[in-house]
């Protein structure tokens, strides 16, 4: 359940506010016809009898039942478009941050007709949505206005059938001598036929939308189904951790771990711990199963068997190949992140900032310059785009070298580099005492490392 989980953004933000909606709807109606209908169940007994009450609920019931089989499609149909439309808008987000990706390798024409065809797909089950709903509020609109034949109906009865028959006990039924007094209980017993067809249109109406809101509702609770199982496994996993997590002589252990990605079985039966001062290197073609590798030991995969344990996860920082340059903050907050400088409105952990370290981690790696194009208060929202990749792999190490943790896990953080850049930035990690497992492809990598594990295509 929890790999199958797609799209989160709009089960969170859209779903949730669509189920929101429709709810408060249906609860109203809910909560108000069964009072209404109990109240004028027992108006319509004493002035007519047991033959109003019982034919028009059967009537309005058998209509219920019609939209509660119409409504199971609507329920299916409308999953499904959410489910379409988050794929649409993630491709179309995708679409905007790879522009230039797109352009540069002539995927423009490509991109656009997986684009138009997603949207054509959303397109084609919101007319199937909008087409049951069409007949579901035909069968509710039709119901309710038979309904008021059906009371004209029952009414008719009482008046021109047996009283003794429709009535019981000491309820004498509409029919009376007194012209006046009968024309008066014709009216009041209308009403109250009427007043119950009213209740039952309630129930009615809620029906037209309860095939939306089990729709919403059925994907609100397979996230927090999902949500319910990763919060269980990882305060298992973090209790585990706060028992293992002493001095940290060892980052992480692995033990009989396979790897699987779609079934398919990318690593298998890997035995292996990182200690400290014990440089990893993790070498292997593309798509071996390395960058999942990194992501079993961080918690952030779990299509695997095994056992994998982060041991010392508070001192451990990860270096993707794709650089995290958080918007809204300036380039000393992107030196010092995850930390925030102490503020009043901070609700994250703030730490005092010494400019000299700042300094001096830009100046390691070579970006000292960036003091002179952003001023220290500057704060930005493009930083991805005005940066290079290469200047933002720069701004991970010196991140790295600002925190100094006892250990590193390098996901190709230095792709964009030149190779005498790269063999610097690593130096000066050693030179911090900070134990590598770094996932690269060149061999210059080997001299900073004491370990080198090769993965094939075989698992």
């Amino acid at each position: 359940l929890v790999e199958k989980l797609d799209n989160l953004d709009q089960r969170m933000v859209n779903d949730a506010k669509l189920l929101c909606d429709t709810l408060s709807r249906v609860v109203l109606q809910i909560v108000t016809a069964p009072v209404s209908i109990a109240i004028y169940v027992i108006l319509s007994l004493r002035s007519v009898g047991w033959v109003a009450p019982v034919a028009i609920s059967t009537f309005f019931l058998t209509g219920l039942l019609i939209n509660h089989l119409l409504a199971l499609s609507v329920e299916r149909k409308v999953a499904l478009h959410q489910r379409l439309e988050g794929d649409f808008r993630l491709t179309h987000k995708w679409t905007v941050d790879m522009a230039q990706e797109i352009s540069l390798s002539k995927g423009v024409s490509c991109v656009r007709e997986i684009t138009q065809n997603n949207l054509l797909d959303v397109y084609n089950v919101q007319l199937k949505v909008a087409s049951r709903h069409w007949f579901l509020n035909m069968s509710s609109n039709m119901f309710m206005y038979f309904g008021s034949i059906v009371n004209y109906l029952v009414i008719a009865i009482a008046v021109f059938a047996s009283s003794a028959f429709w009535t019981f006990g000491s309820v004498n039924g509409i029919q009376s001598d007194d012209s006046s007094t009968f024309a008066s209980n014709i009216s009041q017993a209308s009403f109250n036929s009427l007043a119950l067809c009213e209740g039952f249109s309630l129930l009615l109406q809620a029906s037209v939308d309860i095939g939306d809101t089990r729709g919403y509702a059925k994907r609100i609770l397979e996230m927090l189904h999902a949500m319910k199982i990763l919060s269980a496994s990882g305060g298992n996993e973090q209790e585990e951790q706060e028992e293992q997590e002493g001095d940290c002589s060892t980052c992480f252990s692995l033990e009989n771990l396979s790897i699987y990605i779609r079934e398919e079985l990318l690593i298998r039966d890997l035995n292996i711990s990182l200690k400290k001062d014990e440089n990893l290197l993790v070498m292997g073609p593309a798509g071996c199963g390395k960058s999942l590798l990194l992501r079993t030991i961080c918690g952030l995969w779990e299509g695997y068997q095994g056992r994998a344990a982060l041991l010392c996860e508070r001192k451990t920082m990860a270096l993707t190949q794709r650089a995290v340059m958080v918007p809204g903050m300036t380039l000393m907050d992107q030196i010092i992140y995850p930390d925030l400088r102490p503020t009043g409105k901070s609700t994250c952990r703030g730490k005092d900032i010494r400019k000299s370290d700042l300094d001096r981690c830009l100046q390691i790696t070579g970006i000292e310059y960036l003091l002179l194009r952003f001023s220290p208060t500057e704060i930005r929202s493009d930083w991805n785009s005005i940066l290079s990749p290469g200047e933002q792999q720069r701004i991970m190490f010196a991140r790295l070298l600002y925190h100094q943790p006892l250990f590193a896990l390098l996901d190709e953080a230095t792709s964009a580099l030149p190779e005498k850049v790269e063999e610097k930035l690593y130096q000066s990690c050693l030179d911090a005492s900070i134990t590598l497992f770094s996932i690269g492809h060149r061999p210059s990598l080997r001299r900073f490392h004491k370990r080198l594990l090769l993965l094939d295509e075989e698992g």
